[in-house]
């Protein structure tokens, strides 16, 4: 909410659900809905579980340097009065499934 009132498009690392229990979908960058748009498993392919490496994060700062020199695409991150989700038991996914509250 911080990163919202002074102007910065909010990047969330966590449980996307859960994130959009909050947040409606499209008013922060979600790391790990980026790089699964992006057909991309983050860590250490030969390490099941490891951490990010610094290429997994140079894909999320180039979408975030991609946001910046977009004026329209920024904009969009804003073109809601009210960036919280008050009604997620509504909320949709890609994969077809819903909070049940």
């Amino acid at each position: 909410v911080n990163a919202m009132a002074s102007g910065a498009v909010p990047v969330y690392y966590g449980d996307s659900r859960a994130a959009r229990k909050v947040f409606k979908k499209g008013t922060f960058v979600d790391v790990l809905e980026i790089w699964r748009l992006k057909r991309h498993v983050p860590g250490d392919p030969s390490v099941p579980g490891s951490p990010p490496t610094q290429a997994d994060w140079d894909i999320i700062a180039d979408h975030i340097v991609t946001i910046d020199r977009d004026p329209e695409l920024y904009a969009q991150f804003f073109k809601h009065t009210n960036a919280l989700n008050e009604a997620p038991e509504r909320e949709k996914y890609d994969d077809d499934t819903s909070f049940e509250l």
